[in-house]
């Protein structure tokens, strides 16, 4: 008697344990991902690994779901992005699986070689589906996989990568990082990993790595939009920030936008939702919390690194310093120091709601740059092919009109506000020998001033562009572009929220008061500016930074700097802070401990 009443008191305990715990914000969360589920549960037939996976683990419309199966494993293609949804697929669905679709898929895991890929999401997508497929299959030898080695060795090296992975991401950064595409190609395969390992430090360590990528996205996500300078993005990520895919997954997260239209059809629904949705991880709410706060303005400094550097380079991950200012207006950042890449880098952007849509509209600039050498340290082509190569994928990589890719020839100085751009294009290297900024069309006014300065206006914030040569204007569907030829070249910009200052009519009386020195440009390559709080900004090609006098050091940046989040470089570790509470995320000793 007294065993079944202890038995009962522990049930109750946990029972309201498990009431308390139950966040409003989990409950919302768990909504959405309830909702996702009925959303794919009942869509019909369509080569789509994600709704077979579905059906199957809720044990809804199996025919259509082993329809799927048949059609995904009878000429698989896809490489690495085959072997993800399909491995998702077996460990969510095989409990409802018949023997025989079981043993048609572990066929496919034998017959089909899916591609390693050349990139760290590549990778990362490539080795979680190796080690969870092979941890399902343990004691095969290699005629039983695609690539000739057992399960165990499959196992110890997808292992070992993935633990590569995270201790490199949590000492000096990721190369492919802050990517409004990309990054759910680290997101998803976390997901899985934390859903299925078996090994309790390596679920950890996964549900520790989900929670440290998710919160260094929404450090930096603004009004629907991941903000600032980001790894690579393609063109439609600049121009429709809000249809991007990590912001959808920002309304998955965190439900400050619609999954679904009011009829039911998708709105802001990411594709790989459906693992989210079936995943028991659920986002800290510390984390959303810091993501819906944008109430004072705030900056947030990184240190991240390059891809893979194979050749030409004395380094294999250069460092890359990163920083952006988050105002609740607006917000602008930039890479301060050094790049990741060439093809897709966005290196800066200044962005702000529009006053057209329920969008976020985009202000920047980018020197057009291209060459053979800088693709030859990222692959191992022949030279005088390599650049047709990266052409027949990234379309605009060799193109003047290109609109995303860095330059190093192009450098920039931001403080919080206020940035500081110099071009020195005299370098044979460069083909183009121009820059180009991007001026929205949809902004209130843009205003030529005698005084050289370029005022804009839109519905949320103001800013003044001073280029520092002669320029031009064209003109495309969505922006016109100012062209400046001079080799000895460079801008200043300054921005202020409409709540910052009295009036556009003030910003721009008191902005032409402001000083700039640009004594002897040509030569040496140095301006100085004081903006409209009184901060001078000392900056000049060759590297040195100076705010009111002081020197400015972005390769000293911590891993993360900011109010919400600290990391050291070298450290695998994070704190997460808001308002008094504090997560401590340790890599490596596996700890997510909160206090």
């Amino acid at each position: 008697m007294k065993n079944r009443i202890f038995v009962l008191f522990v049930l109750f305990c946990i029972n309201i344990n498990f009431l308390v715990s139950q966040s409003d914000y989990e409950k919302s969360y768990r909504k959405r991902a309830d909702s996702v589920i009925e959303y794919y549960k009942k869509l019909p037939f369509r080569v789509d690994a994600f709704r077979a996976m579905v059906k199957l683990n809720k044990g809804y419309d199996i025919p259509t779901a082993l329809q799927i199966i048949d059609s995904l494993t009878y000429n698989p293609k896809g490489d690495m992005f085959w072997f993800y949804p399909a491995v998702a697929l077996y460990c969510y669905g095989k409990d409802n699986m018949p023997p025989e679709y079981k043993a048609k898929m572990r066929q496919a895991f034998k017959n089909y070689t899916p591609n390693r890929g050349d990139t760290e999401n590549h990778w990362m997508m490539y080795y979680t589906s190796l080690y969870l497929i092979s941890q399902e299959f343990p004691g095969e030898d290699g005629s039983t996989w695609f690539n000739g080695k057992s399960s165990e060795e499959n196992f110890k090296d997808a292992e070992g990568w993935l633990n590569f992975w995270m201790k490199t991401t949590s000492t000096i950064g990721q190369g492919e990082f802050d990517s409004p595409i990309y990054g759910i190609w680290y997101v998803t395969p976390l997901y899985l990993l934390y859903q299925f390992s078996k090994d309790p430090v390596m679920k950890k360590k996964a549900e520790i790595m989900l929670t440290w990528v998710i919160a260094d996205f929404l450090e930096e996500y603004y009004d629907g939009v991941y903000t600032g300078a980001h790894s690579r993005l393609y063109p439609y990520d600049i121009f429709v920030k809000r249809k991007s895919q990590m912001s959808f997954l920002a309304a998955y997260l965190l439900g400050d936008r619609p999954l679904f239209y009011p009829d039911g059809s998708p709105y802001n629904l990411q594709y790989n939702s459906p693992i989210y949705a079936l995943s028991d991880y659920v986002l800290p709410e510390i984390v959303a919390k810091i993501a819906k706060d944008r109430s004072t303005p705030y900056e947030v400094k990184e240190i991240k690194r390059s891809r893979n550097r194979i050749r030409y380079y004395d380094e294999r991950n250069p460092i890359v310093a990163k920083y952006n200012y988050v105002n609740p207006d607006y917000a602008m950042g930039c890479v301060q120091i050094g790049w990741t890449e060439e093809i897709l880098q966005h290196t800066w952007s200044l962005d702000w709601k529009s006053v057209k849509k329920d969008e976020v509209t985009t202000f920047f600039t980018i020197q057009p740059y291209y060459f053979a050498d800088d693709m030859c340290s990222l692959f191992p082509e022949y030279k005088k092919y390599i650049v047709a190569g990266v052409v027949s994928s990234k379309t605009e990589y060799d193109k003047e009109t290109k609109v995303v890719g860095s330059s190093p020839f192009e450098k920039l100085f931001q403080y919080k506000n206020t940035m500081i751009g110099l071009y020195d294009l005299t370098s044979e290297r460069v083909k183009y020998k121009e820059y180009v900024g991007f001026f929205p069309k949809d902004l209130l006014v843009r205003e030529e001033d005698p005084s050289g300065w370029i005022f804009c206006k839109a519905n949320s914030v103001y800013f003044a562009f001073l280029p520092l040569k002669p320029y031009s204007w064209a003109e495309d569907k969505d922006v016109f572009r100012l062209i400046s030829t001079d080799q000895k070249n460079g801008f200043i910009l300054e921005v202020k929220g409409v709540n910052e200052i009295k009036s556009f009519e003030e910003f721009k009386s008191r902005i032409k008061k402001n000083k700039v020195i640009k004594t002897n440009f040509d030569k040496n390559m140095k301006i100085s500016y004081t903006n409209l709080d009184g901060i001078t900004l000392e900056f000049s090609y060759d590297g040195l930074r100076k705010v009111n006098g002081n020197d400015y050091l972005p390769l000293k940046y911590k891993l993360f700097d900011n109010p919400f989040m600290q990391a050291e470089v070298g450290g695998e570790k994070m704190i997460i802070q808001y308002k008094g509470e504090k997560l401590i995320l340790d890599v490596k000793n596996a700890q997510m401990n909160y206090k």
